[in-house]
């Protein structure tokens, strides 16, 4: 494999989303397509189960008669991890579940 100089990178093609070069855009568009596109729907379908589980916590918390203040304490603080968790896959940060304990943990504490 060829050496690549400083010259031969400037005439390449920066992926936006993971900073990977190309050396067309073809190449460029097709890693794009089945590297990216692929990874965003993953990320959509994954929210939206997220949400729906959401739903299914607050109907339970309705069922068992919970005070309505803390059931909209529990829509927020979950609310906010959903926004936190987009923040982070821009930054391709991927949190976990430890993260997401610590995060309740702080928010019940500051509430």
């Amino acid at each position: 494999m060829p050496k690549l100089s400083n010259k031969t990178l400037e005439n390449m093609f920066p992926c936006p989303h993971c900073a990977k070069h190309f050396r067309t855009r073809q190449g460029l568009s097709g890693h794009i397509q089945f590297k990216h596109k692929q990874q965003k729907n993953n990320s959509t379908n994954e929210l939206m189960n997220e949400i729906e589980e959401m739903n299914d916590i607050v109907k339970t918390m309705v069922m068992l008669k919970v005070p309505q203040a803390e059931i909209n304490s529990v829509i927020l603080i979950n609310k906010r991890w959903l926004e936190i968790k987009a923040l982070c896959r821009y930054f391709n940060i991927t949190p976990n579940n430890q993260d997401y304990k610590n995060y309740v943990i702080f928010s019940l504490a500051n509430k």
